[in-house]
Formats: structure tokens, C-alpha cells, sequence
């Protein structure tokens, strides 16, 4: 069909396309806004330019096809077919795309502002910089897709699978990661902005000399991480798992490390002013010459722990369990032991 037929097709009362070919069509900067196309072959087809603001493709087929700076704000894509499809530059504000095979797509510098990618397949797919902003991206298969240059701001990653994934010289302002594999990822390349990463699995990953400040952990997988020389003030390790992980150096005041696993994790150096380590395992862990003024040990245990050379000042050291505990040079004598009376209080709450 030519372009002006089916324009006039769309916009002259009978916007509902079904099982067309249009494979190969050259389509540019056609005007087919509020169509509805279901199972039409797009494949190959120019359509770079077009006007597809507020259209449905239902089980369309968009392999190989040109949409190039086309206008899909509030388009709806349910399954589509569109291996290596070109997207770049296009504005998808607000678009919903489900279930659609789209590896290889380009989707270099286009607008993803609200735009919600449900079970979408894009492996091996370009993102260079494209804008991210409160978009959304749920069950996806992301592997060895490229987001390098993006501008990421709170936008949702949720059980997607990321391996091989490229973060190189994006800025990701407030990302939200869910059960995300990025074991032995390195995200230095990369400018992190308050980021979280819910029960995600990062074993090995490299932040070192980051910036994390505020950034959010809880319950994540870190073992082994590289953390040395980072600024983590105010950030959250709640529960997290960070044996054998490397914080020298770190700033860390105020961090939250309540009920986490920092089993032989080396903290040597760190300023953890008013740092809540409450509940957490530091077994074997290494303090050496630490700051940790004011921070709470609270029922941590310090077995085989090394806190040689630290300052404690006003440090809470209530009911901590330490056996084979090194204190060699640390002023013990100003950090504040075990509350007799709250022991007591403690004791008979937990008798109940």
C-alpha cells in the first residue's frame, strides 16, 4: 500500500489496519497517529519521521524497519516482532511495549520518559544515550546491551537480566535495581547517583573511589566487593552480605550495617562516625586505625576482630561478643561498655 493511501486509510474513519503487508513500504514522515495496527508486516519498512503518537501494534512485525525519530508518545507495542528494528532519536514518552523480541534494536538517544518495557527481549541492543527518566524495564532480558552515555533518572530495573550489560560513562541519578545479577561487575566507568540494589547479586563488583553516598544495599549479595576509598556516608548495608569485602579508606559516617554479614571484611582506615554496625557479624573483621566515634556496636560480634589503633569515642560497645578480640592501642577506656541496666530490660523482653 502507498503512503498516501494508507494515511487516508487511518484518518478517514477507518483507523483499524489488520493483516496487512507492508514489508518494505516506504512510509516516511506519514501522519498515522491513533491507528490501530494488529498482525501488519512492517518488516524492512521506512516509517523514520512518522507521526505514530497514540498507536497500537499488536503482534506486528517491525524486523529490520526504520522508525527513526518517529513520534510514538503513549504508542502501545503488545509482542511485536522487531529484531535489529532502528528506534533512534524517537520519542516514547509514556509508551507501553510488551512482550516484544527486539535484540539488536537501536534505541540510541531516544526518549524514554515514562516509557514501560514489560518482559521485553533486548539482547545485544543499543541505548547510547538515550534518556531514562522514571522509565521502566521488568522482566527483561538486557544481556550484553549497550547503556553507555544514558541519562538515568529513577528509572526501574526489576529481576532483568543484565549480564554483559555496559553502564561506560552513564550517569544513573536515583536507579532502582532489583534481584539483578552484576557479580564481578565494575561500575567505575560509571557516575552513580543514590542508587539501590535490592537483593541484587554483587559479588566481586568494583566501586572503588565512588561516590555511593545514600546508595542502598539492603540484603544484597556483596561478597568480596571492592569498596576501598569510597565516599558511603548515610548509605544502606542492612542484612547485606559483605564478607571479604574491601572498605579501606572509606568515608562511611553515619552507614547503616545493621544485622549484616561483615565477616573478615577489611575496614582499615575507615571514618565510620556514628556507623550502626548493631547486630552484625564482624568475625575476623580488620578496623585498624578506624574512626568510630559514636557508632554502635550494639550485639555485634567482634570474635578475631582486629581494632587496633581505632578511636572510640563514646563508641556502643552493649553487649558485643568478642573472644580473641585485638584492642591494641584503641582508647577502650572512652567507648561506652554494656548498659547493666538495658541488659536487664533486654533479657526480660526476650523471656516474654
Amino acid at each position: 500500500m502507498l503512503k498516501a493511501a494508507l494515511i487516508k486509510a487511518v484518518k478517514g474513519g477507518e483507523p483499524f489496519i489488520n493483516e496487512l503487508d507492508l514489508s518494505g513500504g516506504d512510509y516516511q514522515n506519514a501522519d498515522l497517529g491513533g491507528g490501530t495496527f494488529q498482525h501488519v508486516n512492517f518488516n524492512g519498512a521506512n516509517l523514520s519521521g512518522a507521526s505514530l503518537k497514540e498507536c497500537n501494534f499488536i503482534n506486528c512485525d517491525f524486523t529490520g524497519a526504520n522508525l527513526r525519530g518517529a513520534n510514538l508518545i503513549l504508542a502501545n507495542f503488545i509482542e511485536p516482532q522487531g529484531e535489529g528494528i532502528s528506534l533512534v532519536g524517537c520519542n516514547m514518552r509514556l509508551a507501553s511495549v510488551i512482550d516484544a523480541k527486539f535484540s539488536h534494536a537501536d534505541l540510541s538517544h531516544a526518549n524514554l520518559d515514562s516509557t514501560s518495557f514489560i518482559n521485553p527481549d533486548f539482547v545485544g541492543a543499543k541505548f547510547n544515550g538515550a534518556k531514562l527518566k522514571q522509565c521502566n524495564f521488568i522482566n527483561g532480558n538486557l544481556r550484553a546491551a549497550d547503556f553507555s552515555q544514558v541519562d538515568v533518572f529513577r528509572a526501574n530495573f526489576i529481576e532483568c537480566q543484565m549480564q554483559g550489560i555496559m553502564f561506560t560513562a552513564a550517569s544513573l541519578s536515583l536507579p532502582f535495581f532489583m534481584k539483578i545479577d552484576f557479580i564481578n561487575y565494575d561500575f567505575t566507568a560509571s557516575k552513580l547517583d543514590r542508587p539501590q540494589f535490592q537483593e541484587c547479586q554483587l559479588n566481586g563488583a568494583n566501586f572503588t573511589h565512588m561516590d555511593i553516598s545514600q546508595a542502598g544495599f539492603m540484603s544484597a549479595n556483596l561478597q568480596g566487593a571492592n569498596f576501598s576509598y569510597v565516599q558511603a556516608k548515610q548509605a544502606n548495608f542492612i542484612k547485606a552480605d559483605l564478607s571479604q569485602a574491601n572498605f579501606q579508606g572509606a568515608q562511611m559516617q553515619q552507614t547503616l550495617l545493621q544485622e549484616a554479614n561483615l565477616c573478615r571484611v577489611n575496614f582499615s582506615g575507615v571514618k565510620a562516625e556514628q556507623a550502626l554496625v548493631v547486630k552484625a557479624d564482624c568475625t575476623g573483621a580488620i578496623f585498624d586505625g578506624a574512626d568510630l566515634t559514636y557508632a554502635d556496636f550494639s550485639h555485634a560480634i567482634l570474635t578475631k576482630a582486629n581494632l587496633s589503633n581505632t578511636l572510640l569515642y563514646r563508641t556502643n560497645l552493649h553487649e558485643i561478643i568478642e573472644q580473641d578480640t585485638v584492642w591494641q592501642n584503641a582508647d577502650r577506656e572512652v567507648a561506652m561498655a554494656t548498659d547493666e541496666t538495658k541488659k536487664k530490660a533486654e533479657q526480660w523482653q526476650a523471656a516474654q
